[in-house]
């Protein structure tokens, strides 16, 4: 069985998961579950759920990603 590696999906695809983790969380599945569920870690799922309660769907938006342009 070849395990997945979210960090491999587009932005978008990675926030979508995060929105559907949250939506699980928040439904009364454990964490673990749903880590197991979205082939990721519970540690990660963790971090979703706390980012999530504190600044709310902002939070799980996708960000730009790699290094940044410009500079000196």
């Amino acid at each position: 069985m070849k395990i997945r590696d979210a960090r491999s999906l587009p932005a978008i695809a990675q926030q979508d998961l995060r929105q559907k983790a949250i939506k699980a969380v928040l439904d009364g599945k454990k964490q673990v579950e749903v880590a197991k569920i979205f082939g990721v870690t519970r540690q990660a799922v963790g971090k979703w759920v706390k980012a999530y309660r504190e600044e709310g769907t902002q939070a799980l938006k996708a960000k730009q990603r790699g290094r940044p342009r410009g500079g000196s």
